[in-house]
């Protein structure tokens, strides 16, 4: 018969940090719609999605060999929904770097033809990708790589559990990690409008259930990273409580609908505005 202890730790705690750990990667989705809406990521720090990838990936993994049902149920969700606030991100990065090579491209319009030539070609390099894509790529890459060489070359046969441990815990440090240079920010700015506080509310909760578990299995691959969570997470607490938001958290402002131009349009082939500037379709 399971006594009552072993109910709470190994199925009551695991089963509330599944659904915790679900709200927790879906705190940002209504900040990102807003931000689509509004063309702009305003204070939205989107690193985290990137880690955040590799880490719900390096878990779910960690559970197929730990054949861990609670650690796949909380985690799959998440690996998921990283897609799409990756993609999200990525694409208002890139619309960013459109506008600003629009704004640069039309303030040199007056310049030498040679520089004109090399600045539209600057212009192209910089639109084949936004950093939050570099990101993902590398993470993706890594953990692609670290599963091939674990699951298929069997460079460590007998110990999979152990290395995809390993590279979790070394995930879950840069996944806590990634806020740090916000706390800076915050820390600098006396505002916490950077911190997702819903996001970090549940980071918290999520981390000190899943601590529970981890200690209940002694598992310090679980208990490990999110003990150290916990404490990162309190933090961002404690600096939201000390520096109060400025209520601007988000993209922020009323929707503008900038004029973009087609990059081979030449702006002197008219003396009042310049060629192939259309405004952009917006569906909301």
């Amino acid at each position: 018969m399971v006594s009552v202890e072993e109910a709470v730790f190994d199925y009551i705690c695991p089963f509330l940090g599944c659904l915790i750990a679900s709200t927790l990667f879906a705190a940002p989705i209504n900040d990102l719609r807003k931000s689509l809406r509004e063309r702009t990521l305003g204070s939205l720090n989107p690193n985290p999605w990137a880690i955040l990838t590799g880490n719900c990936l390096g878990w779910c993994s960690y559970a197929y060999y730990t054949n861990d049902p609670f650690i796949l149920a909380s985690n799959l969700p998440g690996l998921v929904l990283s897609f799409w606030l990756n993609m999200g991100a990525a694409k208002l990065q890139y619309l960013a770097q459109v506008d600003a090579a629009i704004a640069n491209r039309l303030d040199k319009s007056t310049e030498h033809a040679t520089i004109g030539t090399t600045l539209q070609e600057n212009i192209k390099e910089s639109l084949i990708y936004s950093p939050q894509d570099v990101l993902f790529l590398r993470v993706v890459i890594i953990w692609s790589s670290v599963l091939v060489c674990v699951g298929w070359l069997g460079y460590f046969q007998g110990h999979e559990t152990q290395a995809i441990g390993a590279m979790v815990n070394i995930n879950m440090i840069f996944f806590y990690a990634a806020p740090l240079q916000t706390m800076k920010t915050v820390i600098d700015t006396k505002c916490s409008d950077s911190i997702h506080s819903p996001t970090i509310t549940l980071n918290c909760v999520n981390a000190a259930f899943w601590f529970l578990y981890g200690v209940a299995r002694r598992d310090i691959v679980v208990w490990g990273p999110n003990s150290l969570g916990l404490c990162l997470g309190i933090s961002q607490v404690a600096l939201c409580l000390w520096y109060p938001k400025s209520g601007r958290q988000g993209g922020g402002g009323e929707m503008e609908f900038e004029p973009v131009s087609t990059l081979d349009a030449d702006p002197d082939d008219s003396d009042d505005e310049p060629e192939g500037i259309h405004p952009i379709p917006v569906t909301l």
